[in-house]
This record gives structure tokens, C-alpha cells and sequence, in this order.
């Protein structure tokens, strides 16, 4: 029936009691207050004004409950109503937040997957330390690969300003007690920037490599760094990443906080 129906039938059910409020008074004058005060108690007549009078505080008292009572019912509905109104707001926000960072997860942990997966096969493809080289197939093909992976890095970093979530407020690598903001669009950047030199490389040794049947690996500075110097890789993409692992995970484990209800606000 909704609020408009609940206020007709509330309009007519007080203009009843007003309407048998005031019938009821004027029988009382009618019967008593107007009549000869010389009339006796406990007579017919007198009894007949009490009950009118008592019937008339009755209306007037049911009157004031009635009125009452429908406007806590509006209150309460409309608190609920609200309730439920922002509940559904936020969940949808938080399923679009979600989505958004799993997908900005997933392809990260992808890409990465697919980085490492590069330098280990060229680990093994170019030969032990020290006489390492690298064939034109095996530049060419994997160094495409990586071309792959550095735009889809780059992809990520103009993505994670986009993001405009306030769970990821806080670097996991950095004390608890310190609430550091993990600027996620920096940690992409100096990813895709260290995958770049390897590909800036590859753009302009690509032709003097495939002049040959091999060179040494060596001849190839950031390839090589990429290749043989540990420390090197865990600085510039694996730290990198795994912060941002950490903080994509944390996110999404942070609970929704529902709208106040009776003052308390109530977790999801």
C-alpha cells in the first residue's frame, strides 16, 4: 500500500475519534455539565455523562496513541528503507571495487608468472656462467615475449590511479604502526620501466644479433643484468611486486562496513 496509503488511512481513522471525540463531549454537555447541577448522583442521567465523558477520554487518549504509533511506524520504516537502500549501495560499490581488483591482481600475478617464466628458460638456453650466449631464435622469440609483458605492466600502471579505492592505504612491507600509502602506480612504473631497458635494448641490437648465429650474452648489458644478476631482478620487479601482491590481498580482505543502525555500524 506504501506511505501514501498508510497517511489516508491514518487521516481517516483520527478524523473518526476527533469527529466521536467532540460527539461525545457534546452529549456530556448535553447530559450534565449544562443540565441542573440540583440533579443527583448515582442517577441514570449521571452515570449516562460519566460514561460519555469517560468514553470521550478514551477517543482522545486513543487518538494520541493512534498518531503516535503511526509516526513511529513511518520513522522506522523509513530507517529501514534507508538501511537497506545504502546496504545495497555499498555492496554494489565494494562488487565493482572487488572485481576491479581482481582483475588488476590476477593480471599482475600473470604477467609476472610469465616474466619469470622468460628468464628462467633463458637461464637454461644460454649455457653455464661465464660462456653464456644467446642464438637469434631464442633473443627473438623470448624477447617479444617480454615486449608483451612490459606493455601490459605499462597498461597497469596508467590503470592503478584509476582504482580510487581507500583500502589500499597502507604498505604491508612498512611498520604497522606507520600508515604509509602504497602508491601502486609507482611500483608498476619502476617495474615496466626496468622491463623497459631490456626491450630498448633488444629494439637496437635486434638486427646485429640476427647477423649472426649467436652472441654472447654479455654483449647484451641490461638481457644479461636481467639474466645472471639476482639481486638485480628481485630489486627492480620481484619486491616491486610482491608489495603489491600484499596490498591488492589485504584490500580485498578489509570488511564492509555497513551504515549505522541504533548508532553502531555493523561489518560485512
Amino acid at each position: 500500500m506504501g506511505n501514501f496509503g498508510s497517511r489516508r488511512i491514518l487521516a481517516v481513522v483520527v478524523i473518526a475519534l476527533i469527529f466521536a471525540f467532540v460527539l461525545a463531549s457534546v452529549l456530556f454537555l448535553t447530559l450534565f455539565f449544562y443540565r441542573d447541577p440540583r440533579v443527583e448522583a448515582n442517577t441514570l442521567e449521571f452515570e449516562a455523562a460519566k460514561t460519555f465523558l469517560q468514553i470521550a477520554g478514551v477517543i482522545l487518549f486513543g487518538a494520541f496513541v493512534a498518531l503516535a504509533t503511526f509516526l513511529f511506524q513511518q520513522e522506522w520504516t523509513f530507517r529501514r528503507e534507508n538501511f537497506s537502500r545504502e546496504t545495497q549501495n555499498l555492496r554494489d560499490e565494494r562488487e565493482r571495487q572487488d572485481a576491479a581488483l581482481r582483475n588488476i591482481l590476477n593480471d599482475t600475478l600473470e604477467t609476472y608468472n610469465g616474466v619469470k617464466r622468460i628468464r628462467r628458460v633463458l637461464k637454461a638456453e644460454t649455457g653455464p656462467v661465464g660462456r653464456k650466449s644467446i642464438s637469434k631464435e631464442v633473443y627473438r622469440r623470448h624477447l617479444l615475449d617480454l615486449n608483451n609483458y612490459q606493455l601490459t605492466f605499462e597498461y597497469l600502471k596508467r590503470t592503478a590511479p584509476t582504482l580510487n579505492d581507500r583500502r589500499l592505504y597502507s604498505n604491508p612491507a612498512v611498520s604497522r604502526v606507520v600508515n604509509v600509502p602504497l602508491d601502486l602506480e609507482r611500483e608498476y612504473k619502476g617495474v615496466e620501466s626496468y622491463l623497459n631497458r631490456i626491450v630498448k635494448e633488444f629494439e637496437e641490437n635486434l638486427h646485429t644479433v640476427e647477423e649472426r648465429e649467436s652472441v654472447p650474452l654479455s654483449s647484451l648489458a641490461s638481457l644479461n643484468q636481467f639474466v645472471t644478476v639476482t639481486g638485480d631482478f628481485t630489486i627492480g620487479v620481484s619486491t616491486r611486486i610482491d608489495q603489491i601482491i600484499a596490498a591488492l590481498q589485504k584490500a580485498l580482505l578489509v570488511p564492509l562496513v555497513l551504515p549505522k543502525v541504533g548508532g553502531q555500524e555493523t561489518s560485512l
